[in-house]
């Protein structure tokens, strides 16, 4: 029998000892692992925990405001409500996405789709309307929820549509001024957050700190003038009804500064329902479409031959009776015409008399000049998408380039560099960067950004620009082309334009379809404001003068009257009963018959003033318009005035000369 030995002493304290160290050790490395966690890792690993429980959700930037140059709204953001869900927490998939799609519009097949993705969140619809919201609160169906956002808005619905441009679904500029300015319109973007279970649900949406969290964009204040702007778009889309044309530019500027004060489209877009319009209709025309300019480009050539000393006013130029062969090419004129003067060529527009001028001023200076004036290159307006246009290096110009050139044909601009390179002839010679943002404003009002003017290069001389707009002046007078935009008591420089369009099939020029344009600027002595006017493919009568003229000047003497006439000129004064002041008489020679009828068949009043009641009955008649007639003598007062809408009835004055 085997007897139990107690251990010696000596190994039982040594096995005391293993044990306690073991015990320290293990204590040690628990107490580290706890330091490590709650003191070294505490922070990260408490971000990881929350990101297992709280779901954050990024929500709309709060963009900048749009404002005009006199701090009217254009473009603004609102609060607004958008719809989420979580699909653990709805009751019945198939009738809830019945009930959503009836409520707003929606496919049910794609809301069940979403409800049935196994996901914790699901946007349902952003931004609804108030309809739509109140619509999905009288649901009262579990596992939905709304949450504050905000949408864009554009308070004057059409007005400087393409201009503005518009911002998407998520908020992000996508034309206009808000693609161009995305950068300092965007604000931060805000989130809400919310708790979820260990299953993944969403539990508790905390959504009190959205408006804290979400930062704001600048704001900007444009250079448009809303009521210039108001005006432009409204002549512009009526001219474009009643020509039957495709579609229709214009645009005011002040040609000291290239400041734009309205940039008018037709036809228009609202820009609050961009996804209802066609994607043809977002296109600002102003800047992104090109054509052939026609006459319009006779002043470059003028400003050039001037400079140049190549050609005086005093110089009189052969039209060859109409018709004019080079080479192979004949060129014509509306008009025939023999012997006419150099403001004469412009006056009336001679098509020969530019080739005879060309001629003197050669290819390449004629190229050199073109360039200088801005042509085949970006203006740099801040705007996007804007057209170079087509200007073919002088080495590929065939023979007839540079007469057809010469008066607006193979070349290829904007509206935009055509009221550029006429300003140059308004302010004495310098080309300006035209630009539509004056300022950039901190959400707390402080200017981060002042657009200046920028002057790209000196074209011309003070001298010679004077010297052209003193033959301008002329084109608007008694015989020149450009008559119908007149406006009594104001001297006026400009230009008409009228280029036959070119089909991009056969590359031939088609009968019938013509780009008419008119572009002027006054006080001819001191030009304070320009105004461009371009129609694509109008009906009969065309001209130019005829087509665009009239629209330059409702216009135009609107803009005076709103602006109290900064040209420092005295306006037509209206008499009781409508009837325009009574005016100077003039000779019955002023203008053709054919001229008059004409400007009556294009809508418009004629000028009858000057011409004996036999002739204006005649005319009037002609027309199919009735007219009461009283005194006796030559017409002194007539009611409509020149140039405006024609009507059914009108009435002349006349006094003895």
């Amino acid at each position: 029998m085997m007897r139990y030995r107690r251990p010696a002493p000596s190994r039982l304290r040594l096995r005391l000892i293993a044990l306690t160290v073991v015990f320290v050790v293990l204590a040690v490395a628990i107490l580290a692992r706890a330091v490590q966690l709650q003191v070294i890792d505490g922070k990260a690993l408490s971000l990881l925990a929350r990101r297992e429980y709280v779901k954050t959700v990024q929500l709309l930037p709060w963009r900048g405001t749009i404002y005009d140059r006199r701090g009217e709204e254009l473009a603004a953001s609102c609060p607004a409500e958008s719809l989420y869900a979580d699909p653990f927490r709805v009751q019945n998939a198939s009738q809830t996405a019945s009930k959503l799609g009836s409520a707003l519009g929606l496919s049910q097949t794609d809301l069940l789709g979403s409800l049935n993705r196994g996901s914790s969140f699901v946007w349902v619809k952003r931004l609804l309307s108030e309809e739509e919201s109140e619509r999905v609160k009288q649901l009262n169906l579990p596992g939905l929820a709304i949450v504050a956002e905000n949408k864009r808005h554009y308070p004057n619905g059409t007005l400087a549509g393409q201009l503005l441009g518009f911002a998407g679904t998520d908020a992000r500029g996508l034309e206009g001024v808000e693609k161009a300015y995305e950068g300092e319109l965007a604000g931060k973007p805000a989130s809400f957050s919310a708790v979820r279970d260990a299953r993944g649900r969403v539990l508790v949406p905390q959504q009190d700190q959205t408006a804290s969290s979400r930062g704001r964009g600048n704001n900007l204040v444009l250079t448009i003038d809303k009521t210039i702007q108001y005006i432009a778009e409204r002549e512009l889309a009526g001219a474009v009804l009643k020509t039957h044309a495709k579609s229709g530019v214009a645009v005011v500027l002040d040609p000291r500064t290239g400041e734009i004060l309205a940039l008018a489209n037709a036809p228009q877009f609202d820009p609050n329902l961009f996804l209802r319009s066609s994607p043809s209709t977002w296109r600002n025309r102003v800047v992104c479409d090109s054509f052939e300019p026609g006459s319009t480009f006779k002043v470059f050539l003028l400003a050039t031959a001037l400079q140049e000393g190549l050609a005086k006013e005093s110089d009189i130029f052969d039209c060859e009776g109409g018709a004019y062969r080079v080479g192979s090419s004949t060129f014509h004129d509306v008009h025939e015409h023999d012997k006419l003067t150099l403001p004469e060529v412009i006056k009336y527009s001679s098509n020969i008399g530019a080739a005879k001028i060309a001629e003197r001023v050669g290819k390449v200076r004629l190229y050199d000049y073109i360039r200088r004036f801005g042509f085949g290159q970006p203006t740099g307006i801040d705007l996007p998408g804007e057209t170079c246009g087509i200007l073919r290096p002088v080495a590929k110009w065939s023979e007839p380039d540079l007469y057809t050139h010469s008066f607006g044909q193979g070349i290829s601009i904007s509206a935009i560099q055509l009221a550029s390179a006429y300003a140059v002839v308004a302010n004495d010679g310098t080309l300006l960067r035209p630009y539509v943002v004056k300022e950039v404003v901190s959400p707390k009002g402080e200017v981060l950004k002042r657009n200046t003017p920028v002057p790209v290069r000196r074209v011309v001389s003070a001298q010679t620009a004077r010297r052209v707009r003193a033959i301008l002046a002329g084109v608007c007078e008694e015989g020149g082309t450009g008559t119908p935009a007149a406006i009594p008591g104001l001297r006026v420089c400009g230009k008409t334009g009228t280029a036959q369009k070119v089909d991009a099939a056969t590359g031939r020029y088609q009968n019938g379809r013509y780009v008419s344009s008119f572009v002027g600027f006054f006080p001819a002595e001191s030009p304070r404001l320009l105004i461009a006017v371009v129609l694509d493919e109008p009906g009969w009568p065309y001209y130019g003068g005829l087509m665009a003229g009239p629209v330059f000047r409702a216009i135009a003497e609107q803009t005076l009257a709103y602006m109290g006439n900064p040209a420092g000129q005295d306006t037509p004064k209206i008499a009781a009963g409508g009837e325009s002041a009574e005016q100077p008489i003039r000779p019955d020679v002023v203008v053709t018959d054919e001229d008059v009828l004409m400007t009556l068949a294009a809508g418009r009043m004629a000028d009858l003033r000057g011409m004996t009641q036999r002739r204006v009955l005649r005319l009037l008649q002609a027309a199919k318009v009735s007219v009461d007639l009283t005194g006796s003598g030559f017409a002194t007062r007539q009611w409509p005035e020149p140039g405006t809408p024609l009507r059914p009835h009108c009435k002349v004055t006349f006094s003895p000369s």
